[in-house]
């Protein structure tokens, strides 16, 4: 097992499967509790796979992911970047 930056890899590439899903939840617009707040960081929960397949498969909240403000702007700034040159 490795440490790459901050992300734990423990297989090659090759040999990537899914043992996690990644849950992201945005927390609510003030004042509207049932409305994600889309501008805002979101919380990254991480589930581990407890077996199954396709709909079948079962997951289990697991931690969650430690992402830097500095991370999720550059992620924003960069997947807005991407947006703009595919249209």
């Amino acid at each position: 097992m490795t440490f790459v930056s901050n992300r734990l890899k423990w297989k090659p590439p090759s040999e990537n499967s899914v043992d996690f899903k990644l849950v992201v939840r945005f927390p609510p617009v003030p004042g509207s509790p049932s409305e994600p707040d889309l501008h805002a960081k979101p919380i990254f929960a991480l589930h581990a796979w407890c077996g199954g397949d396709g709909a079948k498969a079962t997951y289990e909240p697991w931690d969650t992911m430690h992402v830097t403000d500095d991370e999720w702007e550059r992620y924003v700034v960069g997947c807005k970047q991407k947006c703009s040159t595919d249209e």
